[in-house]
């Protein structure tokens, strides 16, 4: 016993207001839209044919006389991901089913439709951004956990990442780490003052392997992003307004450095301040400086954040008088040149 008039408008006004009220109020998601990396497709893994070196080794100075080397080197890589999923139950009971479907709009208590709507969108929002932002209780996992893979499972200096394997020296950390400004790749926890020079030196190096002068983001919890708003105000070059094409048009409070548009994360704060939505402690400190074009967001069509319709519970023995629907997501979040981006743990 299927309620197919709930069902038909729930669906529908979910599916109309998921991109504004979900991926679009969310900082790292409307950065990745913005710049077209949410892409749905499917296949047996996340994977994607990457260069992990260059043929400068076999580069050959000669003389006039000197016969001419040859050699070969492993330039290509692949590295993969697996598919990870996640669901969001959405139930109403007898009473809600009585007093308000078929009811008068000045007897029923509530719009059904829309409280459900409106409390799947929050819901998916904060699930998402636990996602994004959590590191599992301190250990960021790569092919193991359910979660959709976050920053901190791609920067972490220490993690093994798309089956990939990372190193510590120049040679091995070069390409597949997250920035390191002692080039040691282990100094991601080392305490770094909130100033605008050590900011300046952070964006070189995420610059260094893609040239083009990217757009860079800075992602921050309240306190960093007051701290730095307060420096350039002081130094007269405090750009209030972002420009077109930037997260300040979604509505994100938002200033520019350098062309690095700094992007408060309010969600960082909530939850270091309540430790609520996740077991993750996210500390004031942290700071993340994104190139959108690196990254990826996959999700498969069958399962983009797809509602199904609701369905009475009460057809089995012991089956309960209420209606249920799911909202399905089968992805993961993935990136694909981790040196072109940098996380801090301890900036202050």
């Amino acid at each position: 016993m299927s309620n197919t008039n709930i069902t038909n408008s729930t669906r529908d006004t979910w599916l109309r207001t998921v991109g504004k009220e979900v991926f679009l109020r969310l900082a790292f998601l409307a950065m990745l839209m913005e710049h077209r990396k949410i892409v749905l497709k499917g296949g047996t893994n996340i994977k994607k044919t990457i260069v992990s070196d260059d043929l400068e080794s076999l580069a050959q100075s000669y003389t006039e006389n000197e016969g001419l080397t040859g050699g070969t080197k492993t330039v290509l890589a692949l590295p993969k991901f697996g598919w990870k999923y996640f669901q969001l139950p959405l139930e109403y009971g007898l009473r809600e089913e009585l007093e308000n479907h078929g009811a008068p709009s000045d007897v029923a208590p509530v719009d059904l439709v829309e409280t459900l709507t409106t409390v799947a969108h929050k819901s998916a929002r904060l699930k998402m951004n636990s996602m994004v932002y959590g590191d599992n209780g301190g250990v960021a996992t790569d092919t193991t956990g359910a979660d959709f893979q976050g920053l901190i499972a791609a920067l972490d200096h220490s993690v093994t990442y798309g089956t990939r394997s990372r190193g510590t020296t120049r040679a091995t950390g070069n390409l597949w780490q997250s920035v390191s400004l002692a080039d040691s790749w282990t100094d991601q926890d080392t305490a770094m003052a909130a100033s605008i020079p050590n900011l300046r030196a952070l964006v070189s190096r995420c610059r260094r392997y893609r040239p083009g002068n990217a757009k860079l983001y800075c992602i921050v919890g309240e306190a960093l992003f007051q701290q730095y708003q307060s420096q350039i105000e002081a130094r007269h070059f405090y750009s209030r307004e972002g420009k077109a094409g930037t997260l300040a048009k979604y509505g994100f409070n938002t200033f520019e450095i350098d062309g690095v548009e700094f992007v408060q994360e309010s969600y960082l704060t909530i939850t270091s301040a309540t430790n609520a939505h996740n077991t993750s402690y996210y500390p004031p400190t942290w700071m993340f400086i994104i190139d959108p074009e690196t990254w990826e967001l996959r999700l498969h069509p069958k399962r983009a954040l797809k509602m199904t319709g609701f369905t009475w519970q009460g057809d089995q023995v012991g089956g309960q008088d209420k209606w249920l629907a799911r909202i399905m997501a089968a992805g993961n979040l993935v990136c694909w040149q981790p040196n072109a981006n940098c996380f801090k743990s301890n900036v202050t």
